[in-house]
Formats: structure tokens, C-alpha cells, sequence
């Protein structure tokens, strides 16, 4: 008689756990670092995740912030805008004078920037923050 092949076995499979997918890191290359007030005036303070690279370069920089109504109801035409815009050196920190005695409250900042170097302007990039003056 001949032999017997051996049995086989099939491998016991692992059991399946799956790892739960984690968030993408939010990268923004400016973004709001802080805000207080210095005397009277509010500022807010930007950081630049790419100042090291764009040495020597300009940035176009424009804050347009909006008051969020306490109640809830935004109508576009009723909202209180301030738009501030300045052209700064590249630096890892830009500070920048928002108004004099804001009204306190919710804001919502729309972010836009646009470097400059060499005479070149490259596109303007925008990001939103959410910003509570107290």
C-alpha cells in the first residue's frame, strides 16, 4: 500500500482587526497662533509654516473678519465686516492690528495670502478661522 500523504491543515487566519482610520493632520501654511488685546487695540498674531523657505520673499496678507450674530440669524447684508491687508517681509510670526475695540462675540476669519518674490506674485490662498473676542 502505498503512503499516505499528510493531512493538511490550513493556517488559522488572524483575527481581523481593523485599525479605525485616523484624521488627516489639518496643515494650514498661515495660521492663527493667537489674539489679545495690546491697550485698546485687538491683534492677532499668524504663523508662517513656510517662512524658512520663502526668505527674503514678500507676503500680501488680508484678514476679513465677520461678527456672528448672537442669535443666530445671519443675513449677509447685516453682518459687521473688517478687512485689514498688509504686505510684510516673510517671517515666522505676523502680527496684525484687527480694530480698536471690537464689539465682543463670535468672528469668523477669512485668511487669503499671496506671496511675492522677484517681481512674481504667486496665487492667493485663503483658509478660515474661528475666532470669540470676549
Amino acid at each position: 500500500m502505498p503512503p499516505q500523504p499528510e493531512p493538511y491543515y490550513p493556517p488559522t487566519p488572524e483575527p481581523y482587526n481593523p485599525v479605525p482610520p485616523q484624521p488627516a493632520p489639518v496643515y494650514k501654511e498661515i495660521a492663527l497662533d493667537s489674539s489679545g488685546y495690546i491697550g485698546r487695540s485687538f491683534y492677532l498674531t499668524f504663523s508662517d509654516a513656510k517662512a524658512a523657505y520663502y526668505k527674503g520673499s514678500q507676503i500680501d496678507l488680508t484678514v476679513e473678519a465677520m461678527v456672528l450674530p448672537a442669535g443666530g440669524n445671519v443675513s449677509p447684508n447685516g453682518l459687521q465686516q473688517i478687512t485689514v491687508h498688509g504686505t510684510y517681509d516673510v517671517a515666522s510670526l505676523y502680527s496684525i492690528r484687527l480694530a480698536d475695540n471690537p464689539n465682543p462675540g463670535k468672528y469668523v476669519l477669512t485668511v487669503k495670502f499671496a506671496r511675492r518674490s522677484q517681481g512674481s506674485v504667486g496665487p492667493e490662498t485663503s483658509s478660515v478661522e474661528m475666532l470669540d473676542i470676549q
